[in-house]
């Protein structure tokens, strides 16, 4: 049972009376923080009307029984005797001092909110409750086991409502509907000028709101609870417009769950019988009174934050710029050890989503047969959510090689001005003369079949040379040949490799120098 504060000089009188008379049914605690207090710890107690009652005599049919008074207090509200052997109080100043129990509680709020065992008729209703309360604790002196002449119907109201009253639970239904509710229970995010920003969410508080508060749980130092003006919300109103905000700089591309709680301190009541008393020779009396208590609310609002996820995109050339399919690469973690992906290009490029917040490596795992595999570790950040970071044109040099040739003579001495031609499988051709160390140089390049031929021989000098199928298959690769020529002695004719025009023009000449003396010697004869 609750005790509530009452004069030192009355309580063990009334204590005991109370006790005596019964008036002490269980009480079921109210479940409900903080201090609980009556709304009016005194009243003043009139007498309305005496010797109420809608009952008469079996006997004669005429004689009024079970007679009750009319009471109310300072503010015309009716109350109720309790205690029936005294007087009721005429006029006098009483003090609340106790809860009364349940059944009472029942009864007064029967006739305040309305039950089916009355008659609507308040008049008549104020004496059924006043009777039922009579007879639940004084069964003996106002006994309904007689048959009265009951003109109204009472008695069997009586007996129904004493029969509920002492079943009644505690009282359950606060006065106020206290509320503090918002429209949506789930954020959603995004990122907006650095911060990750919630959605809209307005709050609804009804009821007697004492206070409020603003509670953020698996959040960042930062993170806060704002108006639609970005200004910092620490309590909030009915119609409260808030959103959730998050610098992304504090949460380094982690996943978060922001939960905000918005906590109300309410004050509210439960409408109670309360005793009211403390003048020796009278009846205490229920009056039907708020019983306040503090009560809190909250709702809770829970938002999730992914990790920060961002893309890469690069495209894969050769130095002949050409767009390079099927080049493999691995994206390495910041560790610059573990895989997170392996990515191939596709019409020379590659797109990859869902790389985590922070620094990655790009390392190229292999290439085209043709050209050399890029060995640079290319590092990139991710460090916004959704960032797509683009790193241009990465580039796989062609295999590269040389032809040296080496132009000798029969003993080794180097040979000057010996020409030779490169051509490759599409014709093209270039042509350089050896130098005077008897040196040539070709440069060429992987993906073309090559033949390299000597096609004028230095002056005074005689000999061939030719090489086919020569293609480059390792990065450097060279391929270095000694070409002998042999020296043109003054008896020998002069043909040239590479000079056959100027051979037939020694013939011809010869042919015509013939011919001119057997002319001469024919025509001497003829002379003869």
């Amino acid at each position: 049972m609750i005790n509530f504060k009452m004069k030192n000089k009355i309580a063990t009188s009334i204590l005991t009376l109370s006790l005596a008379l019964g008036s002490f049914l269980p009480v079921a605690s109210v479940s409900a923080k903080g201090e609980e207090n009556f709304s009016a710890t005194k009243h003043t107690i009139s007498i309305l009307e005496k010797d109420i009652t809608y009952l008469k005599s079996e006997k004669d049919g005429s004689t009024p029984v079970r007679m009750v008074d009319r009471l109310r207090d300072e503010n015309g509200m009716a109350t109720f005797c309790i205690n029936f052997d005294l007087p009721s109080p005429p006029g006098l100043e009483v003090e609340g001092f106790e809860q009364l129990d349940n059944a009472t509680t029942y009864l007064m709020n029967a006739f305040y909110q309305g039950n089916p065992n009355l008659t609507g008729d308040k008049s008549v209703d104020e004496y059924i409750v006043q009777a039922t309360i009579h007879n639940i604790k004084s069964p003996n002196s106002f006994s309904l086991d007689r048959p009265f002449i009951d003109e109204k119907g009472i008695l069997p109201r009586i007996k129904a409502l004493k029969e509920e009253a002492l079943k009644a639970p505690a009282p359950s239904v606060p006065v106020y509907d206290n509320n503090l509710s918002v429209d949506k229970k789930d954020l959603t995010f995004k990122l907006v000028n650095g911060n990750y920003e919630s959605n809209v969410v307005t709050a609804t508080v009804k009821g007697d709101l004492q206070s409020s508060t603003v509670t953020i749980k698996n959040a960042t130092p930062g993170t806060k609870l704002v108006n639609e003006e970005g200004k910092e919300v620490k309590t909030v109103a009915n119609g409260s417009k808030v959103k959730v905000l998050v610098p992304e700089k504090e949460l380094q591309g982690k996943a978060l769950s922001p939960s905000v709680s918005l906590k109300g301190h309410f004050s509210n009541a439960y409408k109670v019988a309360v005793r009211f008393g403390g003048n020796e020779g009278y009846q205490d009396v229920a009056s039907y009174e708020s019983k306040e208590f503090a009560e809190d609310k909250e709702a809770t609002i829970n938002g999730k934050i992914d990790a920060a996820k961002g893309s890469v995109e690069f495209e894969k050339k050769g130095s002949d710029e050409k767009l390079l399919d099927n080049v493999k690469f691995n994206i390495i973690a910041a560790d610059e050890k573990t895989v997170e992906k392996e990515v191939t290009t596709k019409d020379g490029k590659v797109h990859s989503d869902d790389l985590s917040y922070g620094v990655h490596y790009l390392v190229e795992v292999s290439t085209l047969p043709n050209y050399v595999l890029n060995s640079e570790k290319i590092p990139f950040t991710i460090n916004h959510d959704k960032e797509v970071i683009d790193l241009g044109t990465i580039y796989n040099q062609l295999k590269k090689g040389k032809i040296i040739i080496h132009k000798v003579d029969k003993e080794g001495k180097p040979l000057e001005n010996a020409e030779f031609t490169r051509m490759d499988e599409n014709g093209e051709t270039e042509v350089k003369t050896s130098d005077k160390d008897g040196l040539v140089e070709f440069d060429i390049e992987a993906g073309h079949v090559y033949s390299v031929e000597e096609t004028k021989n230095p002056e005074n000098y005689k000999g061939t040379f030719k090489e086919e199928n020569i293609s480059v298959e390792k990065d450097g690769q060279i391929f270095e040949y000694s070409v002998e020529n042999q020296k043109i002695e003054k008896s020998e004719p002069l043909p040239q490799t590479g000079e056959p025009k100027l051979i037939i023009g020694v013939v011809g000449l010869t042919m015509i120098a013939a011919g001119c003396i057997g002319f001469v010697i024919w025509k001497k004869k003829l002379v003869k």
